[in-house]
């Protein structure tokens, strides 16, 4: 839609979202950015990305659309070379910074270093699309078994959105499923998003390019209180805040 190009043009000139990972690329069903964005990369994919309402849920029923943007994922090299892959959409307002340090812990390196990896769930309610983050062997699990969930028909194409069929293809594929609730801020996750000054890796939705940047701005304004409370030792102005000890002091 008109409005996910505005909002990922945004994103690419302030170097924000999914343009703050090492690698990106962005799925559509036509060009949209080459003439004038032409650093952003856009993957092709080819079928409409207009998904009906409806199903068991009335929800977006997109799990089609999504498994011809895995399908694009999984012809390029990006997400094998990377550790974690990580799906956002446009409306999100995500900060690539708060999941590296998220996926540095213990627990989730631990979960990640299984055979078959680990999938984050987002949502205490099963893991909602607006983030999705897969580590890699999670991913090379996906790549070998859609088609089998496909045959398999653990989510009907016409009764259930992308999110739920990833989640299940995952699960029968034997990938651990690890929760983390401080992923994601949504209403439909029981956490009202705005001011987005909460501790969260990702916010959403936000439809409009003014309610974007005000979700922006207030997280990253909550990335700089460090300073404010007297954490200055090695402080970078640009960057979010840096664990330094003193910061930790600070429990931020």
């Amino acid at each position: 839609g008109t409005f996910e190009v505005e909002l990922t043009f945004l994103q690419f000139d302030r170097g924000v979202g999914i343009f703050g990972c090492n690698e990106h690329t962005v799925f559509s069903s036509f060009d949209f950015a080459s003439a004038v964005r032409p650093g952003i990369c856009v993957g092709s994919v080819n079928t409409s990305l207009a998904a009906p309402t409806g199903g068991a849920y009335n929800m977006a029923l997109n799990t089609d659309i999504f498994v011809h943007v895995w399908r694009a994922v999984f012809r390029q090299e990006a997400w094998a070379r990377s550790e974690w892959t990580v799906k956002i959409d446009p409306d999100t307002v995500f900060l690539p910074m708060r999941l590296r340090a998220t996926v540095a812990v213990p627990p989730v390196r631990s979960a990640a270093s299984k055979p078959l990896g680990v999938f984050l769930n987002n949502c205490r309610i099963g893991n909602h699309g607006p983030l999705e983050v897969v580590s890699r062997s999670a991913a090379f699990a996906l790549q070998d078994g859609i088609d089998d969930c496909i045959r398999e028909d653990f989510a009907p194409f016409n009764q259930i959105g992308e999110d739920v069929f990833l989640r299940r293809c995952l699960r029968h594929r034997g990938v651990a499923t690890l929760d983390r609730f401080d992923l994601l801020s949504e209403i439909n996750c029981f956490s009202n998003p705005g001011p987005c000054t909460s501790r969260n890796v990702a916010f959403h939705p936000f439809k409009d390019a003014q309610s974007f940047r005000a979700c922006l701005d207030g997280a990253s304004l909550r990335s700089s209180r460090c300073r404010d409370s007297g954490c200055t030792i090695g402080y970078e102005p640009q960057r979010s805040c840096q664990c330094t000890a003193q910061c930790e002091s600070f429990g931020n």
